[in-house]
């Protein structure tokens, strides 16, 4: 009977008898090119096959496919097409086309995808990924553009999802202090034990939690005391001193083995430290050991050890015999024991996956030597490998399957365990010798350790360096499913993962500050980009990602973003000068346009002129830049039609165009009309200066079809321009604190259509909405008299806007602002808060439960809230206590209480009469709740009823004592 594999499909191999069980390993690395090769050759074939009439297209749906009415995701074509599905369709593309260039239109692509993928697919999914596909709009696609679209759509979401499961580790540690002197050797974790166990070189022991904290501490031959304060630097057990090369925990039999420098190993109690047996060495000095309890009964347990001579031993493990004094153990017959090594032995262990014994030295000719265990105990042939400078430490993969090394060259090399011919990947990165190493298989990830004190975390998948962190005082690693653990002399360091945000107040949407943030109500989505080069395309209506992109200009940040006409192409503007055309929904640079200089790009603007379609760019070169969108064309490069001067004295930051007329705005307030001709002298219309930088310029369509120029700067005014008399018509004082600067608007243009209400606030007039560098989103309406009134203000950022956009979907009116915080975030124009893009818990914007439920701000800004309003309130609790104060002090002086003693008659008509602070404001919003203090106490003590002989007791209203920072001012004293 065969034996099926995991991972192949169809194939029966011969039972595997005596075979070493071997782990599966994953899928090496990707190679795209490489499969696209292989792709477009198999694609050549179907095509032969189709030309000679050989092919044959199957058409049958499985009836046990996903339930499209049950499943709501736009994008079930990227999960149900395979290789098949790709070669009936491209025999679709070849034979179906009726245009010359073998061409679908939308008809013919929905009619083609139906009979592929069959008739469950709606016709807005067909249509929206037919306008993905088709991104220069000829309404046309053929099979090129077709398989590219798909193919790198497929790696970008691949990658995508890696860098959602990439996790990395905190760069600030726990710390956990300890009692040793000397630098640790080895850091084990004990699952029989529950703790952390780690041993210095003079043989102090730690037990620890796995939250780091410190249980027991001692040297081996001295009871360990947890408490006392051992100050020698030698171990108080033994008159001279011995260094610990290596440790091994033997949690089956509690006992400690520890490796030293005179020639023995030495075996103490888990729990007293006390020794136990000894294992003379007489020829060598052991460097490192290593236990493996075995599960084959055939088969003892193995002790291992590697010596200073190069020389590798595999011990059964002797019987460690319980007695009152310390035992000498003889050496039992070894079952290997050879000079395996051209010199010492740097570290050996015993890997059960492939039931072998691994060595590393720094012997350059054997560096690495793997031994394997036969089936019936014995050890046979050695496989060895050499490596320049040898190797220091090693560690193991399962998944996937791979052996690290690294050494005093610096590198480190993932070798395949069963071909040691050569390392299948070399990684440079560290600038000192590795020195440490330890594997984390949950997320398959490599910790190595350098003398500089470097720490790195490597992918080994994708065989790249994911982090460097510093590592101070570190001398050795270890790594837990959810930290590592790195040992100083003194202290334990614990390095966590970094969890994916539990709480609304760490969501962020880019790893750096946001750029500009655009809605696109083609594709129903938000495009947003960051100064990390990283590009976001988000789903409005559940603000989930569906797809990332990164390095949009290389390392360098994105400064200026827009869309073409037909909303199917993102163009990017880079502070190194470029300007990149995206079809964003797949990440594929369409085009660069380049405008012979390396300035920086500060806007862009995608108009039509003299029926030609044009891009215009403008920036630090303070030039007007035009290119011609030649959509048709495959030009991979495009240089400016023509470069026009701006007439500006200082760096242009924005650009508008209207009906020709381009306008521009610059640092130090110049505002430049001027004509879109093709004379290279052009035509200035009127300029003008303002004070503070003119971020934002934008044409406005007002009431009765007239037309406003908008435009906002440094200095927070919002000034509207009449486009007749190139003046200034109107301004008004946009952000919301003074001294705040604007530095994004936008607008609904055209109007909203109907009254729009929420609570009291109705909406008639076309919308503007702006940001300012307080993080505080104000939406105005546009009056038929030009003018702006201010309908809502709310603070959307705790740090400045840099971008707001319009959005309108399933009805709701609504805004979308980045900011420099990292975040995307999505508003309702009445202020209503609806979610950060990339939060955990997705929200659905026709379901009102699923974004209101936490409130109505985000959870960074009503925390920054509720603090500024507890320090507004003990800010005036001080003030009031500082003014009593003085006046009880004024009154003492003077001889008189400051408050005249209540009658007896009110006693007995209010047994319960307020004190002369009741109506203080502190008392009214503070002393009538519960106080939040780390006392946690009430501030008003419940009444006191009875009566007793002094008299009638009375409620008691004690108040916290304030301090009072300030000098109270001199008491004139009036003599008797």
């Amino acid at each position: 009977m065969g034996t099926s594999i995991p991972g192949i499909r169809g194939r029966n191999l011969p039972a595997l008898q005596d075979a070493p069980r071997i782990p599966f390993s994953k899928a090496a690395p990707r190679d795209y090119k490489q499969e696209l090769r292989k792709y477009y050759g198999a694609a050549g074939q179907v095509i032969g096959h189709a030309k000679a009439g050989e092919v044959q297209l199957q058409i049958g749906n499985s009836g046990d496919g996903p339930n499209v009415l049950k499943d709501g995701a736009m994008y079930r074509y990227e999960r149900e097409m395979n290789l098949a599905h790709f070669r009936d369709l491209m025999r679709i593309f070849k034979h179906s086309a009726t245009s010359p260039t073998a061409k679908l239109t939308l008809p013919e692509f929905k009619s083609a995808f139906s009979v592929v993928l069959g008739q469950e697919l709606t016709e807005d999914q067909m249509t929206a990924l037919f306008m993905k596909v088709d991104a220069n709009m000829d309404e046309a696609i053929d099979w090129d553009e077709f398989s590219t679209f798909m193919l790198l759509r497929a790696q970008g979401q691949t990658t995508m999802m890696e860098q959602a499961e990439m996790r990395l580790l905190e760069p600030d540690p726990r710390i956990s202090r300890g009692k040793g002197r000397e630098e640790v050797v080895r850091i084990w974790w004990v699952d029989k034990w529950a703790r952390i166990v780690s041993c210095a070189r003079d043989g102090g022991v730690g037990f620890w939690t796995e939250g780091g904290k410190l249980s027991r501490w001692g040297w081996c031959g001295k009871d360990c005391d947890k408490d006392a304060v051992l100050t020698p630097h030698t171990n108080p057990s033994s008159k001279t001193q011995r260094w610990v090369h290596d440790f091994v925990p033997l949690p089956m039999l509690n006992k400690l083995a520890l490796a030293t420098d005179d020639h023995m190993i030495t075996f103490y109690d888990a729990t007293t430290l006390d020794t136990t047996h000894t294992m003379h060495l007489p020829s060598t000095i052991p460097l490192s050991i290593d236990f493996h309890p075995s599960t084959n009964p055939l088969i003892p347990d193995i002790l291992l050890y590697g010596t200073d001579t190069g020389q590798v031993t595999v011990l059964p493990m002797p019987a460690l015999p319980t007695a009152h004094t310390v035992q000498q153990l003889s050496l039992p017959k070894p079952l290997f024991r050879k000079n395996i090594h051209g010199d010492w032995v740097s570290q050996v262990r015993y890997l059960d996956d492939l039931r072998a014994v691994v060595s590393v030295s720094h012997d350059e000719n054997e560096s690495i030597v793997l031994l394997p265990f036969l089936t019936n105990g014995a050890i046979g042939r050695s496989t060895s490998v050499g490596v320049r400078k040898g190797c220091s430490c090693f560690e193991f993969l399962r998944s996937p399957l791979a052996l690290v090394t690294g050494g005093a060259d610096r590198q480190l090399r993932i070798w395949d365990p069963h071909h040691l011919q050569r390392p299948s990947a070399c990684l440079p990165g560290h600038n000192a010798p590795i020195v440490s190493m330890s594997v984390n298989v949950v997320h398959a990830q490599v910790i190595s350790l350098s003398v500089d004190q470097v720490m790195k975390v490597w992918d080994i998948r994708k065989q790249q360096c994911l982090q460097s962190l510093s590592a101070l005082s570190v001398t050795v690693l270890y790594s837990l499913p959810s930290k590592v653990v790195a040992a100083t002399p003194a202290s334990m360091l614990l390095h966590n993962y970094q969890e994916p945000p539990s709480n609304a107040c760490n969501v962020k949407s880019h790893p750096a500050a946001v750029r500009g943030a655009l809605w696109n109500d083609l594709f129903d989505a938000v495009v947003s980009g960051c100064d990390g080069g990283v590009v976001h395309v988000w789903d409005v209506m559940t603000g989930q990602k569906t797809f990332r992109f990164e390095n949009a200009h290389g390392k360098t940040e994105i400064t200026a973003m827009t869309f073409d006409a037909g909303k199917r192409r993102l163009i990017t503007g880079g502070r190194d000068g470029t300007i990149h055309i995206f079809n964003f929904n797949n990440g594929q640079l369409l085009q660069t346009l380049l405008k012979y200089d390396a300035s920086e790009v500060t806007g862009i603007i995608y108009t039509t002129h003299r029926a030609l379609p044009h891009i215009l760019t403008t920036g630090w070169n303070r030039l007007l830049s035009i290119f011609a969108d030649n959509v048709g064309t495959d030009a991979g490069e495009v240089f400016p039609t023509a470069q026009y001067p701006t007439y500006h004295s200082d760096d242009v930051l924005c650009i508008a165009c209207w009906r020709g007329t381009v306008v521009t705005g610059s640092w130090n307030g110049e505002v430049v009309w001027r004509e879109l001709c093709p004379s290279p002298t052009g035509g200035v219309l009127a300029a003008a200066t303002v004070g503070g930088s003119i971020d934002r310029v934008m044409f406005v369509r007002a009431y009765n079809d007239t037309v406003i120029l908008l435009s906002c700067g440094g200095e927070g005014i919002l000034r509207i321009w009449d486009v007749t008399r190139y003046e200034v018509s109107w301004e008004v004082d946009g952000a919301k604190n003074e001294g705040d600067g604007v530095a994004a608007i936008c607008t609904n243009s055209p109007a909203i259509d109907g009254d729009h209400q929420s609570g009291s606030i109705q909406v008639k007039a076309p919308l503007i909405m702006s940001g300012d560098s307080s993080g505080w989103i104000r939406i105005w309406a546009l009056e038929t008299d030009a003018t702006l009134t201010p309908i809502k203000t709310f603070r959307g950022h705790l740090r400045g806007i840099s971008s707001v956009d319009y959005v309108n979907l399933a009805g709701i009116d609504g805004v979308v602002s980045g900011g420099v915080d990292c975040t995307v975030r999505l508003f309702t124009v009445f202020g209503d808060f609806i979610g950060t893009f990339g939060q955990p818990d997705p929200w659905d914007v026709t379901v009102t439960h699923t974004y209101l439920k936490s409130g109505k701000k985000p959870a960074d800004v009503a925390m920054a809230d509720r603090e500024l309003e507890e320090q507004v309130i003990q800010d005036e609790a001080d003030e009031h206590f500082g003014e009593v104060s003085r006046k009880s002090i004024t009154a003492s002086l003077q001889g008189r209480s400051a408050h005249t003693p209540p009658k007896t008659a009110d006693l007995l008509r209010n047994p319960y009469p307020p004190t002369a602070f009741a109506s203080s404001l502190y008392a009214r919003q503070v002393l009538r709740k519960p106080l939040h203090h780390h006392y946690n106490r009430r501030a008003v003590l419940p009444p006191m009823h009875g009566s007793g002989p002094g008299g009638i007791f009375h409620q008691l209203e004690p108040f916290p004592l304030a301090d009072v920072n300030t000098i109270l001012p001199p008491i004139e004293v009036i003599k008797r």
